[in-house]
This record gives C-alpha cells, structure tokens and sequence, in this order.
C-alpha cells in the first residue's frame, strides 16, 4: 500500500493573541483531503520561515519550538508507518484519532457498559 501523506506547518494569522503571537497549525494531507490541528506553539509571524516550515532564531525557546514541530510531524509518519505495517486500512480520520490519542480500541465507559449489558442480557 502507498501511502502519499504529506505534512506541513502554517501560521493562522486570523487568530493573533493580545501579544501579537500567532499559532502554529499541522495540516496533514492525504489523497487530496486534509484536516489540521493546532501545534500549541505561538510565535511572532515575522519569526516564521515559510519555505522550511520552522522557527527563525537561535535562542533555547526556538529550539524547543522547533523540536515540538518535529515531534509532531515523526509521529504522523509513525502513526501511517504502523498502520501500513500491520495492514490496516486508514484514512484522515483514522491518523486523526490515533494522533489524537482516541484509538477505536480504547476502553471507554461506554464500551464496559455495553459489554455489561450484553452479558446480563445472556444471563435472562
């Protein structure tokens, strides 16, 4: 399976806070779709590089910022790597959920409640 996923970085100007800081955005392409999530880093628009999608600058705060990126981004190509290695479909929503950390497989309360039902059901 081809996996043609494609990950960037983008100011979202729109949303300036009171400090003249502008959040980081993850946009994650995928056959033509997309979805995006904030990254949790502000910076000031002018620090931002566009071509190389990173954090101008050389100081502590940069590098933590940068590295947060790139976090973020080697765990979307994991998340795809591991899913393509067990040979199990996924999509945007599926790599969403998983980056998310709301993996279908998760126990839920919802879940043991619907599996207790059942069982007492069996039991009538």
């Amino acid at each position: 399976m081809e996996s043609n996923i494609k990950v960037t970085f983008w100011l979202r100007k729109t949303k300036k806070n009171e400090k003249n800081l502008v959040p980081v955005y993850l946009r994650v392409w995928y056959d033509y779709n997309y979805f995006t999530k904030g990254s949790g880093v502000w910076i000031r628009s002018q620090d931002w590089d566009k071509k190389s999608m990173r954090v101008n600058g050389a100081t502590q705060e940069v590098f933590t910022f940068n590295a947060q990126l790139d976090l973020m981004k080697v765990k979307v190509l994991q998340i795809v790597n591991q899913l393509s290695l067990l040979g199990k479909p996924f999509n945007l929503n599926t790599i969403k959920k998983m980056l998310d950390g709301n993996e279908t497989n998760q126990i839920t309360l919802m879940r043991v409640c619907a599996e207790q039902i059942v069982e007492m059901e069996k039991l009538k």
